[in-house]
């Protein structure tokens, strides 16, 4: 019985290493041209240039890329997946700048579709609606994480 379970874990790990590498590539596909920015740093030339700076969120220093956690209003639930696609102040996303303290990411993963967007734009109202596309979400509501963790 033990064996099984050893064969079975085995077979596991490695369709978890297989499924790791296939996420990657998938994420590599998905935002391959995203340049890599700190908060708090300046931009890259991809981006628009500004002299700006800011500390961390929430003790996390965020960048383009990264994949993050995406939080209600209250902070109560996550409402969805993506990845910061911009974070410099400057950049406008439905004719607003972002301003300081918010970031521009991409929806990855409707988790609450109903949840209505804090900055709604064009026929972007809800997370639902932003599945794919890029919003203005304040940064202390976006959360870094791992996939790979």
């Amino acid at each position: 019985m033990i064996s099984e379970y050893e064969e079975s874990m085995a077979k596991m790990k490695e369709s978890l290493e297989e499924l790791k590498a296939e996420l990657a590539r998938m994420k590599q596909t998905s935002h391959p041209n995203t340049p890599h920015e700190s908060l708090g740093t300046q931009q890259t030339s991809n981006q628009p240039s500004s002299s700006w700076t800011s500390t961390n969120v929430n003790d996390q220093t965020l960048q383009v890329g990264d994949d993050v956690l995406i939080k209600s209003e209250n902070a109560s639930k996550i409402v969805a997946t993506g990845y910061v696609y911009g974070i410099d102040p400057s950049l406008e996303i439905g004719k607003q700048c972002l301003g300081p303290n918010w970031c521009e990411v991409n929806i990855q993963v409707a988790i609450e579709s109903g949840e209505k967007l804090l900055r709604p734009h064009s026929n972007l109202k809800t997370i639902g609606d932003a599945y794919g596309s890029n919003i203005a979400w304040p940064c202390q509501l976006v959360e870094r994480f791992d996939l790979f963790a």
